[in-house]
């Protein structure tokens, strides 16, 4: 089976030098009879790109766990431009909880953020434990969330980049959030994204009332919501790619062709095999065989060559 082996320093790094390469060669030639071959530079230094024939990710990842490198093995089949990502909001396109943020507006953090936390990790039912948290944030008002976009909320590093670049190749970009509808519209439009998806959070004039829109969008509505944009626009599942950390992530990161862990919870990690832990977002454009600082002409045509 033939498979693209991505192996990617952090950005800026410039960490993946020729003699750590030779490095990761020799240990696949040694170690498990493979051998990396037509290597492509996709960022200098930063990240390449190999052909190999059988599946090394976990022994590459044990072998190098000492180094800053992240490893990306996707097959053949799933390579290439995609043309529908879902991506999670909180802890994913943003280094947030906008819920925890919220509740530290309000005095109430500890509370709030220790069920955010047990919810992520899928101790809790994710709608009743978000009613319980949304009900802690009574009295915010719209100025106070305003406030909070515009001095807390931090996009993550490379998804600027990522977006600008899968804009101009056609990709929709879909945010499936079970955060709110005031972050994912203003995150949505500041990065063009095709859509957004997510809960809505009742007031009483000016401030939050305590409760939270029924139905509560959770992890069936992220998996019902890429299900019904392939269907509306007919896109197969190999061209589907969903990136999530918690979770609630978990039944629209199967449903993908490609799934991706940015950064995630354990239970994530334990059934996601290509996982961002040291780079960026822009290495979601090396999984599909898209230079960093490749025009998008060009690497629409790399991708669909490759």
């Amino acid at each position: 089976m033939k498979y693209f082996l991505i192996i990617v320093a952090p950005t800026g790094s410039k960490k993946l030098e020729q003699n750590l390469v030779e490095k990761i060669s020799k240990f696949c030639r040694e170690n498990l009879a493979v051998t990396l071959t037509n290597q492509k530079i996709l960022a200098i230094n930063e990240a390449l790109q190999f052909n190999v024939e059988q599946d090394i990710l976990s022994d590459l990842k044990a072998a190098f766990a000492d180094k800053t490198l992240d490893f990306f093995q996707i097959p053949a089949e799933l390579f290439g431009l995609k043309k529908l990502i879902v991506f999670d909001m909180d802890a994913t396109l943003i280094a947030n909880e906008c819920i925890d943020e919220i509740a530290r507006a309000a005095g109430r953090y500890d509370q709030v953020a220790q069920v955010t936390e047990a919810a992520m990790q899928g101790k809790l039912d994710f709608s009743e434990s978000l009613k319980k948290r949304v009900s802690c944030l009574k009295g915010i008002s719209k100025t106070q969330l305003a406030e909070i976009y515009q001095n807390t909320i931090k996009i993550n590093p490379g998804v600027k980049i990522m977006a600008a670049t899968l804009n101009k190749l056609g990709t929709k970009l879909v945010i499936t959030s079970g955060g709110f509808t005031f972050f994912t519209n203003k995150i949505g439009q500041e990065l063009n994204f095709f859509a957004d998806f997510s809960n809505q959070l009742n007031f009483a004039g000016d401030v939050l009332d305590g409760t939270v829109a029924e139905p509560i969008f959770s992890s069936e509505s992220k998996l019902a919501t890429l299900k019904t944009l392939a269907e509306k626009h007919q896109i197969a599942k190999n061209d589907i790619m969903a990136v999530g950390d918690g979770a609630n992530d978990l039944p629209m990161l199967h449903a993908a062709g490609l799934a991706v862990a940015y950064k995630a919870k354990p239970v994530v990690k334990a059934q996601i095999a290509q996982q961002i832990e040291h780079s960026d977002f822009t290495s979601l454009l090396y999984m599909q065989g898209i230079s960093r600082n490749a025009n998008t002409k060009n690497a629409s045509q790399k991708s669909k060559l490759a």
